[in-house]
């Protein structure tokens, strides 16, 4: 039924999101959340007992019952109280930032091939696939 609902809310919410970047915040049990900020619509879908969010960058994903809602946000209503209470993940041009965190960037063989604060570049590396982690997360961004 859980599934049903948040589908239910992306598909009303979804058409909602006009502006030139689409901010997709995660609510997560226990008040914490995550926000992403993307060049392109993302595609959420199910696999077993995972949330998956994907976009043409970017693929993250969840426990389905660490996932209270989805909400399309407008950029402008994202101010600086927001982003610090949450943590906000954004891959654009080639950089990947995510404000207070350090990110290690690995290659598909597991090697380290990039690290920074709060943001890193992929601009020199080769197109292809990388995972960059932050924090307790690991996300997979495509570079195109």
């Amino acid at each position: 039924m859980k599934k049903y609902l948040i589908l239910l809310a992306l598909a009303l919410t979804g058409f909602v999101a006009k502006a030139e970047n689409y901010v997709l915040k995660v609510t997560l049990q226990g008040s914490t959340s995550a926000t992403y900020v993307l060049d392109a619509r993302p595609i959420i879908s199910y696999s077993g007992n995972d949330v998956i969010i994907k976009s043409q960058s970017l693929e993250d994903k969840y426990a389905i019952n660490e996932v209270e809602s989805f909400t399309f946000v407008d950029e402008a209503e994202m101010g600086v109280d927001n982003l610090t209470q949450n943590v906000t993940y954004q891959f654009h041009n080639n950089v990947f930032t995510c404000e207070g965190h350090d990110i290690r960037v690995f290659n598909i063989s597991g090697q380290q091939v990039a690290a920074g604060n709060n943001s890193v570049s992929l601009e020199s590396l080769e197109h292809g696939i990388y995972i960059v982690s932050t924090g307790k997360r690991a996300i997979k961004v495509m570079k195109n």
